[in-house]
């Protein structure tokens, strides 16, 4: 081989590499890859209502600026169990390491993430970053990936949310983000 194709062979090699997809996988955690009876207790200071929600009712509560939430439940992952199908692709994506960043995105509280590693370890999933956000916020889900892509130039990315609000809200940033493939999905139980 002579100098030039040994120089051809390099740059093809480099164009390969820049133009390779850089792929964010993103799942939500309850009822999108797991169930589970672990609520929200949410008392109103001037009613003294209390209410306990369910992850999709919590998923889509409007809080009162009375709220005080307990999510002492919401912390640990009770009576779980995977969705098969959307567990199964989860699993897989993560058991392939340097293909895909792979994470959980959830609306649960960071207290929550030994919980969720215990459970995911019982199932055989180890090593997988579990993004716990704190808030119920569609929007903090949008911004979140946001900045996964500015940050780490990601150019491909799949979202799962069972979520119709969450869903919209990535759809909005796709929009706002011509030059990333995005591909979202709404779970299904």
């Amino acid at each position: 081989m002579d100098l030039r194709q040994i120089i051809q062979e390099e740059i093809k090699r480099i164009l390969e590499a820049v133009n390779k997809p850089k792929k964010l996988r993103v799942f939500d955690l309850d009822n999108t890859l797991i169930t589970s009876s672990s609520f929200t207790y949410v008392k109103n200071k001037r009613t003294g209502e209390t209410k306990k929600l369910t992850p999709a009712e919590f998923a889509v509560y409007k809080p009162d600026k009375d709220d005080i939430f307990d999510f002492s439940e919401f912390n640990k992952i009770m009576n779980g169990k995977p969705i098969k199908r959307q567990f199964d692709i989860f699993a897989k994506m993560v058991s392939m390491p340097g293909t895909y960043k792979t994470v959980i995105l959830t609306a649960r509280h960071p207290n929550a993430i030994k919980s969720i590693q215990s459970f995911l370890k019982k199932y055989g999933v180890t090593g997988v970053e579990i993004i716990a956000l704190g808030s119920n916020s569609p929007q903090a889900k949008a911004d979140w990936i946001r900045n996964q892509i500015e940050k780490e130039d990601f150019n491909d990315v799949m979202f799962v949310d069972d979520s119709v609000g969450n869903i919209n809200a990535v759809k909005k940033l796709a929009k706002e983000m011509p030059d990333i493939k995005f591909t979202i999905r709404l779970a299904k139980m």
